[in-house]
């Protein structure tokens, strides 16, 4: 879990409004370091935590937050289920990332 991480973005978004005289309208956060059993956690504290700092900073509605978390998947092989939509070598022409899990 990032430690301060309200302190940490409200002092990024004040370096963005005085850059900007503007505060932005769309936040994306990447977060990579997270295991599966962690997800919950992150959910239940770090997208609170950047909500709570909205809701402080701004004086309407706040900016639309859009999430996301890295993970690896070293051992992770695709191959086409027909020969034709594969290359030469068999390798897939074109991957396809297929998004699961998602909390929000």
């Amino acid at each position: 879990i990032i430690e301060d991480l309200k302190g940490v973005v409200i002092d990024l978004l004040c370096v963005f409004y005085q850059r900007n005289q503007v505060l932005p309208r769309k936040f994306l956060f990447y977060r990579d370091g997270v295991g599966e059993t962690q997800f919950q956690h992150v959910k239940t504290y770090e997208v609170k935590a950047l909500k709570e700092v909205f809701a402080s900073v701004y004086r309407n509605s706040g900016p639309t937050l859009t999430f996301i978390i890295l993970q690896k998947r070293h051992h992770t092989r695709f191959m086409p289920t027909e020969p034709r939509d594969g290359d030469k070598l068999g390798n897939c022409s074109l991957i396809f990332v297929r998004m699961r899990n998602l909390l929000f």
